[in-house]
């Protein structure tokens, strides 16, 4: 009974996970937490794997307590890592999420689990990176969802500097949103 109730927390876990993966990939969060989404879908699928190989040794009755609890070692931190990822992300999305995933990576003291989270940060960044990119090198803002530094306020037009040369364009058009800030950029 002592093993299994150690073992209880990684089903809780999973299914905290599986329900923020199942809410937040949908695209009104953000591109940053879709990407977010998809790489914890990749960890939960080695994670189902391992389910179906003890579900294969049981089917073949070679399965103990103690040789389940052997092999759920690694599941166990890892899914107890991604449920405080996830707890810890709430509805934050772009630069703010980016800065929870950091934050988490940096702090860690497992080697392993720095490198999951490394490995959760390369896969979230990637959308904010092509965002950067797109603004630095061409100028143009692509932000549907609001994640990037920059915010852009529409109300404001190109076509207002002629007719009033002490228009706040710049100032007022685009404004930035240090929360936004990737600690790590």
């Amino acid at each position: 009974m002592f093993l299994v109730n150690k073992m209880l927390p990684l089903c809780n876990n999973h299914d905290t996970i599986q329900e923020f993966v199942n809410i937040h990939s949908q695209f009104e969060y953000g591109l940053v937490s879709h990407a977010l989404c998809g790489s914890i879908r990749i960890l939960l699928k080695e994670y189902l794997l391992l389910v179906t190989q003890l579900d294969t040794e049981f089917n073949n009755a070679d399965l103990s307590l103690q040789k389940v609890w052997f092999y759920v070692q690694n599941s166990l931190r890892i899914m107890e890592a991604l449920k405080k990822l996830v707890v810890e992300a709430g509805n934050k999305k772009g630069g703010a999420l980016l800065n929870v995933i950091y934050r988490l990576m940096i702090n860690s003291s497992d080697k392993s689990i720095r490198d999951l989270f490394e490995f959760i940060l390369e896969k979230s960044s990637v959308p904010y990176i092509s965002i950067l990119k797109k603004w630095i090198f061409e100028g143009i803002l692509d932000d549907h969802f609001e994640e990037f530094i920059v915010k852009e306020n529409l109300e404001f037009k190109k076509e207002q500097v002629s007719e009033d040369l002490n228009n706040l364009y710049w100032l007022e058009r685009f404004t930035f949103r240090e929360e936004m800030i990737p600690n790590f950029l």
